[in-house]
This record gives structure tokens, C-alpha cells and sequence, in this order.
């Protein structure tokens, strides 16, 4: 999961720099398993997702919904629960590591919002790339709650708790892969970039920075 999140900022590299070039990148598939990473971030109480205005059910094991708060006063005394129900202080490590992960997926969440609008803004020209750019943020915001789950979840959880919230395999070298590929179509970094370049180029700015700090 650490290394998964870790290149991000190479990543992102090559989405500010690259990923505006029509029919540079390959279609990328968008990810099935979105809502289940949110089904998780929400049982692990770190990573609450709410959508403006609405309530949100969650299946149960039995197939039946009930509604789940977006607060539960548990922390009030200064404590959050893990995955496997350890209570730590809120200052702990593993909170710090959720809450930084979970601010990079919203800073994604905001450079595809912006990413989506320039592309209205500019037509069809350029859709091809931003289409298949596009996609592969949406994977990157599936996979960081994944992280989480993983994250969440101590080393002495339990076999079944391990499984469940296993980091998929493979997942930090596909993201390695994206780099080296947009990376080839760049000329040599010779200095640093300021960040900034847009909308959609500025979140992903921020999205790097504080994947640095998990």
C-alpha cells in the first residue's frame, strides 16, 4: 500500500505534463471496485463518504439496507477505531497515514472534476486523452481506498480481516508502469515545475504533495 501510494508523485508528473496530448494515453478501464472500496473507508470509520444532501444506505451481510450515520460521537474521548476494533488516540500513525491518503483522493476527485470541465469547454479535439486521463484518476481514487483498507487494518488482524482489506497485487506496479510510460514522451526534467497550470493541473499538484506526506 506504501508503495502504491508513494507513486503518486511520479505519477503526476506525467498527468501535468502529458496527459492534456490527445490520443497520448492508452484506454484505461474504470474501476469495478469503487463502490466496495467506499463500502470499506466507511466500516473503517476513518474515511466517511457522504453524498451534499442525501442520506446513504449500506447493504448488510444479509442482502438487507439500513442506514448508516456519517457521525457516531465514538471519538469524542480523543479515540478512533481500526478495522479490527483497536481503539487508538486520533494523533496515532495510522490516522495520520488514512487522513493523508483520503485528502490526496479528494484532491484527485478534484483535478477529474476540473479535468471533466476544461474537456467540456473545449470540445471533442482533445477527448480521446482526456477520456483514458480521466480513467485512470477515477482507478487512483479506487485504489487509495484501498489503501485505506488497508491501512486500517493492523498486521494482527485476523486472516479474514487481512484478506478483505488485502492491497490488490500488482496495483503499485501498474502505477509505476503509467509513470515510465508518460515520462517517455517528456523531455528531460531540467527544473522544477511551479505548480499551478490550471484547474485540473493544480489539484493534481496538491493531490502530490500530500501524497508525499503519507
Amino acid at each position: 500500500a506504501w508503495r502504491g501510494v508513494h507513486a503518486l508523485p511520479g505519477l503526476h508528473r506525467g498527468l501535468h505534463q502529458a496527459g492534456m496530448r490527445a490520443g497520448m494515453l492508452h484506454a484505461a478501464r474504470m474501476p469495478a471496485g469503487v463502490l466496495h472500496g467506499a463500502m470499506h473507508a466507511r466500516r473503517l470509520g476513518g474515511l466517511a463518504l457522504r453524498a451534499a444532501g442525501e442520506s446513504r444506505a449500506w447493504a448488510t451481510a444479509a442482502g438487507q439496507a439500513r442506514h448508516v450515520s456519517v457521525y457516531t460521537r465514538t471519538g469524542d474521548g480523543g479515540t478512533s477505531a481500526l478495522f479490527n476494533g483497536e481503539r487508538r488516540p486520533k494523533t496515532d500513525a495510522a490516522f495520520e497515514a488514512l487522513g493523508a491518503v483520503d485528502e490526496a483522493n479528494s484532491f484527485l476527485g478534484l483535478a477529474a472534476e476540473a479535468l471533466e470541465a476544461e474537456g467540456a469547454a473545449e470540445g471533442a479535439a482533445e477527448g480521446g486523452g482526456r477520456a483514458a486521463l480521466l480513467a485512470r484518476l477515477r482507478q487512483v481514487q479506487s485504489l487509495l481506498l484501498d489503501a485505506g483498507s488497508a491501512l486500517a487494518t493492523p498486521r494482527d488482524s485476523g486472516d479474514a480481516r487481512l484478506a478483505a482489506t488485502a492491497f490488490p497485487e500488482g496495483a503499485a506496479d501498474e502505477l509505476e508502469a503509467w509513470v515510465d510510460e508518460m515520462d517517455s514522451a517528456l523531455p528531460p526534467l531540467a527544473n522544477f515545475i511551479l505548480p499551478g497550470g490550471g484547474p485540473a493541473a493544480a489539484a493534481l499538484h496538491a493531490a502530490r504533495a500530500v501524497a508525499r506526506r503519507a
